[in-house]
């Protein structure tokens, strides 16, 4: 890549005093680089900073290396061992922060977006429509397979014309019997997922009238649907410890300890730091 090729001259840098054949380590390593950052930029897409920060830790790590000295090359009279172990070191380090930095940029963008409040709930309804509608088809069933009139062909025609269902599923049925726990478990989801579509949407009413919540030395917010404890200086072991141990966890991006928003992280927030009310 152009990008790499810019590099030349501080890759032969690199390798001048530490390598017998400098333009051949050079030449590996542009080639090594360059498909390296071709194939980061393909996995990541529209990463659109990652090319120049990529280059920016490499010309780092290159720069600090052209420090390292070879005794076989440079000979080992007057041979400064100690700073050149301080320049080994350096360059250690230089190599460690960029493949651990390009490492953590690629698990973040590849990392699945968090679904807001909003889209949950647009979620958890289609999923409650969808067993209502399965709930349904199975009381469609169920009343067919108990007439008394229709033959066995009528009755499979029919819940073939009024339902989803496949023909494993209808020849089972005949050959066992309907099974009422399907309709106790189909109502028990229904239920379920009612209830999770309540406690979603209080969530979002909450979030829009929350107000922030002042103690000694910071505030509690709710902040892209998690729920923030931001202090003014860093609080006690003790407090850091207890939000731990509660699901809190540090954001160095959000700067403040926070969790996902629920009513309990709020009173668990509360509790940790004192507020009564």
């Amino acid at each position: 890549m152009k990008s790499i090729e810019n590099l030349r001259q501080l890759f032969f840098n690199a390798y001048a005093n530490a390598s017998f054949d400098p333009e051949k380590r050079t030449e590996a390593d542009i080639q090594a680089f360059s498909q390296e950052l071709e194939a980061d930029l393909q996995e990541l897409g529209s990463a659109n900073n990652y090319e120049a920060k990529y280059i920016k830790h490499l010309s780092l790590w290159l720069a600090r290396k052209a420090r390292v000295l070879s005794w076989m090359i440079t000979g080992p009279a007057n041979f400064p061992v100690a700073r050149n172990q301080k320049a080994c070191a350096s360059t250690d380090k230089a190599w460690q922060e960029f493949r651990s930095w390009r490492k953590r940029y690629i698990k973040r963008a590849n990392a699945v977006r968090t679904k807001s409040p909003e889209e949950e709930i647009d979620l958890a309804l289609a999923e409650l429509d969808g067993e209502k509608s399965h709930h349904e088809m199975l009381l469609i069933v169920s009343k067919i397979l108990r007439n008394k009139i229709m033959s066995e062909q009528e009755k499979i025609d029919s819940i073939k014309l009024n339902t989803t269902f496949t023909d494993e599923n209808i020849l089972y049925w005949f050959k066992n019997g309907f099974p009422s726990y399907q309709m106790a478990y189909s109502n028990t989801r229904i239920k379920r997922l009612a209830d999770k579509l309540k406690v979603m949407r209080s969530r979002v009413a909450r979030k829009e009238t929350f107000e922030p919540i002042a103690f000694d030395g910071g505030t509690i917010t709710i902040e892209n649907d998690r729920v923030c404890v931001r202090h003014d200086h860093k609080p006690d072991k003790t407090v850091m410890d207890s939000l731990r141990s509660t699901g809190f966890r540090w954001s160095p991006h959000m700067v403040c300890w926070c969790r996902k928003h629920t009513l309990q992280a709020i009173i668990d927030a509360k509790k940790i730091v004192g507020v009564t009310k």
